[in-house]
C-alpha cells in the first residue's frame, strides 16, 4: 500500500485503519466485516475496495500501522522513562505495563494474534513479527543501558530478552486464553500476578548463571 498524496485521502485512510482496529476490538476477527468497518469509518464500502483488494489486505495494513505507531511511541518515551530507575522499579513497571496492555484491549490482541497465525501472506507475517521484535528490543536495550551493573548474567541483553519474553508469554496466556494450566492451578488477581512476575524478573536477572 502506497500512502496517498492528498491530505484528504491521508485523513480518510487514517480513519479507515483506526476503524478497522476498533472493529477488531469490539467484534473480534470473525465479526470484523467490511460493512462494519465502513460504518465505523463513516465511508462507503466501495471506498474501501478502491484502496484495498480485500478485507485481508485492509487488516494487514491496519495491524502494521498499529505496530509502527507503537514502535514510534516507545522510541520516544521508553529511554527517558527508565532514566535513573533501578532494576527493582523497572521490574514492577514492566510487569504492570504488560498486564495493562493485554487488559486494555484483549479483543484486539486476540484478533491480531489469530489473524497472524492463520494468514497466508508470509511477507506480512515476517514484517509484523519484525516490528514486534523491534518494539521489544527498544525496551530491552533501555533496560540494559540503565541497569547493566545490576544484571549478573555476562550477556545482559540475552538475559533481559529471555526474562521479558517469559513475562510477556505468561501474561498473554492468562489474558487471552480461557483454558490453561495457569487458570486451573494458579488463579490469582492481576495485582498478585504483578508481584510474582516482578519476583521472577528480578530473581532471574540478579542470579549468577
Amino acid at each position: 500500500m502506497h500512502p496517498p498524496k492528498q491530505q484528504r485521502s491521508r485523513e480518510t485512510l487514517a480513519r479507515l485503519l483506526e476503524a478497522t482496529i476498533e472493529t477488531l476490538e469490539r467484534h473480534g476477527l470473525p465479526g470484523t466485516t467490511i460493512p462494519r468497518i465502513a460504518e465505523a469509518a463513516k465511508v462507503a464500502p466501495a471506498s474501501i475496495y478502491r484502496r484495498f483488494r480485500d478485507k485481508e489486505s485492509l487488516l494487514r495494513a491496519a495491524i502494521i500501522d498499529v505496530l509502527e505507531r507503537s514502535n514510534a511511541t516507545n522510541v520516544a518515551a521508553v529511554p527517558a522513562l527508565l532514566t535513573g530507575r533501578t532494576l527493582d522499579w523497572i521490574a514492577g513497571a514492566f510487569a504492570r505495563s504488560i498486564i495493562a496492555q493485554y487488559r486494555l484491549r484483549p479483543g484486539l490482541m486476540r484478533a491480531i494474534i489469530r489473524f497472524a497465525e492463520n494468514d497466508n501472506d508470509d511477507a506480512f507475517k515476517a514484517h509484523a513479527m519484525s516490528l514486534v521484535a523491534a518494539n521489544t528490543g527498544i525496551i530491552v536495550d533501555a533496560i540494559v543501558e540503565q541497569c547493566r551493573d545490576e544484571i549478573a548474567d555476562p550477556d545482559p541483553r540475552r538475559a533481559v530478552t529471555f526474562a521479558s519474553l517469559a513475562i510477556a508469554n505468561i501474561v498473554e496466556t492468562r489474558a487471552l486464553e480461557d483454558y490453561s494450566l495457569w487458570h486451573a492451578m494458579l488463579p490469582m488477581s492481576d495485582d498478585e500476578l504483578c508481584i510474582e512476575l516482578q519476583r521472577l524478573f528480578l530473581s532471574y536477572l540478579k542470579s549468577t548463571p
